[in-house]
């Protein structure tokens, strides 16, 4: 009974896979379907989105349905970060940015944790191993250093990192990445997110470098703590 009953439920998984898959790419089509018509392409139509906002209320709805739509929209979360800064400062864009990175991980991390259906055996090398044997530290690590985040959230589910963890280490990991990007776009100054139209505060700037460059460093010396 019980070999059956694997072929049925691996059988379930995959049409599930498949499914998923399907969803997917029929959603990135017509985002970037509706998108060509825009003159900048999809980074030029989610910025005329978000920036409609005449309000900071409006703002954060608008930003956090961008943040959600991001997986199918495959738009860089730098980019939506940087319009945090831009539109609601530096201190405000920071809180609505993590919130907003921090829950939105969670959506490559459950469907892969989901899709894979099982725990994989740990890796033998490399930073999945890491990721397998210290999760903690790993994500901590992989966020540092700014890694592709949903190359992170992802890996983390398929090798069933536990939830707090992961969550944790996301938040204060990525908080200095989070923090550069709403820096610099708080240090663009105008009243349209587009670079004819904006000036540059270098000062905002600069304290995001150094904050980019001090990451990195905390990153290395956690990597060679936990190798």
């Amino acid at each position: 009974m019980g070999a059956p009953r694997a072929v049925v439920a691996e059988g379930r998984r995959r049409r599930g896979v498949a499914m998923a898959a399907a969803v997917w790419l029929g959603l990135a089509a017509l985002a970037w379907v509706a998108a060509s018509r825009h003159d900048d392409g999809l980074p030029g139509a989610v910025a005329d989105f978000v920036t409609a906002a005449e309000s900071p209320r409006v703002a954060v709805g608008l930003l956090l349905v961008a943040y959600l739509l991001r997986p199918v929209t495959l738009l860089p979360p730098t980019v939506l970060t940087a319009m945090a800064g831009f539109l609601l400062g530096p201190a405000l864009g920071f809180v609505v940015a993590l919130c907003a990175v921090t829950s939105t991980s969670l959506v490559p991390y459950g469907v892969a944790r989901w899709l894979r259906g099982r725990s994989l055996r740990p890796p033998k090398s490399g930073w999945r191993s890491a990721l397998a044997r210290h999760p903690f530290s790993a994500v901590l690590s992989a966020r540092l250093m700014m890694l592709p985040g949903d190359l992170v959230n992802a890996s983390a589910g398929v090798l069933r990192v536990p939830l707090l963890p992961f969550l944790i280490a996301t938040t204060l990991g990525g908080s200095p990445g989070v923090l550069v990007g709403t820096l610099a776009g708080a240090s663009l100054r105008g009243s349209r997110f587009e670079a004819a139209a904006l000036e540059l505060d270098l000062r905002l700037l600069a304290v995001a470098l150094v904050i980019l460059v001090v990451s990195l460093a905390m990153a290395a010396l956690l990597r060679r703590r936990t190798s």
